[in-house]
């Protein structure tokens, strides 16, 4: 993690500290327009305090999205910087599409990043990328108010920052429930969480393809994530459930996570019973139980 973060770093904003720091042995240039994105954190944190602003995310998602309206304007302030020296505006131009697809590109560059599982590399580049065509977005709507206005009403989801004009309809996500498990008191719960479109863009991406995370994840409407251990000899188990704006979509989904289900194990014995709602099978981590009712998708992966 260490390597990852500082190997692409020239400047950051610690804003505990209220403290900015410029890393030694960084080309002149590259150091100036660093000056311009960690200033612009800077700026943002006299008026809204960064660090109170992050907290008040009451799911990881939605930290996601406040973490991309940080990195977001704070990178489109550097980034129109650079384009009015040319004479340009990212808000009258095609510059910023040509921009952020080649901070993807340019990961290559980065031996550490590179080598990283994709959710690693893609979640710590979402916040500047998708987090500058969200706020590209607000400002052509809302003008100068827009800076402020993100911070003020801050996005509740990545799906916000993906698709602007929910943030604009204030669509919130909904709140799928996890069922309590059958033997929930042999079990000790590790986590819970959010589960985003971001994050199942990046599932179904790895998984399937990036044609059917495009065709589905935008149809996400909410979910729910939890990893439990065994408390006999620590054995993990998987729960998580999707909700989407139909069944049809609900439907999709299932079919491209049995898919998933065959590529997390070389071994895959799956047993479907006549009901296509319920799917049953078992993996080197376990069985697993698949089931969709409606517009929701549930998954309970390493049943023993």
């Amino acid at each position: 993690t260490v390597s990852v973060m500082t190997e692409q770093a020239a400047a950051f904003y610690d804003y505990h500290k209220k403290r900015m720091f410029v890393l030694e042995g960084q080309d002149d240039q590259l150091q100036r327009i660093a000056l311009f994105h960690e200033l612009a954190h800077a700026l943002a944190d006299q008026h809204f305090n960064l660090a109170k602003f992050i907290l008040k995310s009451n799911t990881d998602d939605a930290a996601t999205a406040r973490g991309a309206v940080m990195e977001g304007q704070a990178q489109w302030l550097m980034m129109e910087h650079m384009a009015k020296k040319n004479g340009q505006s990212l808000l009258t131009s095609d510059m910023l599409l040509s921009m952020v697809s080649g901070m993807g590109e340019s990961s290559s560059q980065y031996p550490e990043l590179a080598k990283s599982p994709m959710y690693i590399r893609e979640s710590l580049l979402f916040p500047y990328t998708g987090g500058m065509l969200f706020q590209n977005a607000v400002l052509k709507k809302m003008g100068n108010d827009g800076f402020a206005e993100v911070f003020k009403r801050a996005p509740v989801s990545t799906q916000q920052i993906m698709h602007p004009d929910k943030y604009f309809d204030k669509v919130v996500p909904a709140e799928p429930k996890l069922e309590k498990l059958a033997n929930g008191k042999e079990y000790k719960k590790l986590l819970e969480g959010g589960l985003g479109e971001f994050d199942i863009t990046m599932l179904v991406k790895q998984y399937a393809s990036k044609v059917d995370a495009a065709r589905i994840a935008p149809h996400w409407r909410g979910g729910r994530i939890a990893v439990f251990e065994s408390k006999k000899d620590k054995h993990p188990m998987l729960q998580h459930v999707v909700e989407f704006d139909s069944p049809e979509s609900a439907r999709e989904y299932l079919d491209v996570y049995r898919i998933i289900m065959k590529k997390k194990s070389v071994e895959h014995n799956e047993r479907t019973s006549d009901d296509v709602n319920h799917i049953v099978g078992s993996t080197q981590a376990g069985k697993f139980d698949l089931l969709i009712s409606g517009s929701i998708v549930s998954s309970l992966e390493g049943i023993r």
